[in-house]
């Protein structure tokens, strides 16, 4: 048997059964991936980010967060406070995906935190109970990433699994040292039937 033989049979049964499970794999879904809970920790996210948003413009006109007194709706209406120049959202102050308002507190440090306490309205909690705060307001990087990842473990796998019939096209192809043997290296059909 030939080294290239060899090559080419230990690669089917390892490079195949792989791609194949990898494809498996990647095919199955992550249920809190898909959930309504995780899709509204997305958008009480994307509301405190823009909440952030609007109360860096706010603080860069006035100087200073707006006091707890007057919470977020400094962002619309004029507080009554010298340099400003809103109002810095579009829209009504919005409550957050389980339709409770936002918590707007001042930190002993002088900053402002944009609260949601998540879908049991308690601090703490894990899953769609998540707290999310102006200071945690960054997506979950395994979650977010992982929907991104699975097409392209999939393509990739499938690209292996289904193009394993065109691999040695392939390989002769890249590198032309890589040839058939000779044809007066076969048996001719008379030898073989002297056998």
């Amino acid at each position: 048997m030939r080294t290239s033989d060899v090559f080419g049979w230990v690669v089917a049964v390892t490079l195949q059964p792989l791609c194949l499970a990898l494809m498996m794999t990647s095919l199955q879904g992550n249920a809190t991936v898909r959930s309504a809970g995780f899709n509204r920790q997305v958008a009480v996210r994307v509301q405190i980010r823009c909440f952030n948003a609007a109360l860096d413009l706010y603080r860069r006109d006035v100087g200073s967060a707006p006091a707890a007194a007057e919470g977020l709706q400094a962002l619309r209406t004029d507080p009554g406070v010298a340099g400003w120049s809103g109002p810095y959202l579009d829209s009504d102050i919005p409550k957050d995906p389980w339709g409770r308002p936002y918590i707007y507190r001042i930190l002993p440090d002088g900053s402002c935190d944009v609260v949601s306490l998540g879908a049991d309205n308690k601090p703490g909690g894990d899953g769609a109970n998540t707290d999310v705060s102006s200071r945690t307001a960054s997506f979950p990087i395994g979650k977010t990433q992982a929907s991104y990842l699975r097409p392209v473990v999939f393509s990739v796998a499938a690209l292996g699994f289904f193009g394993y019939p065109f691999l040695p096209y392939l390989l002769t192809r890249l590198n032309p040292t890589i040839t058939k043997p000779p044809p007066s290296s076969w048996p001719s059909d008379q030898s073989r039937s002297h056998r």
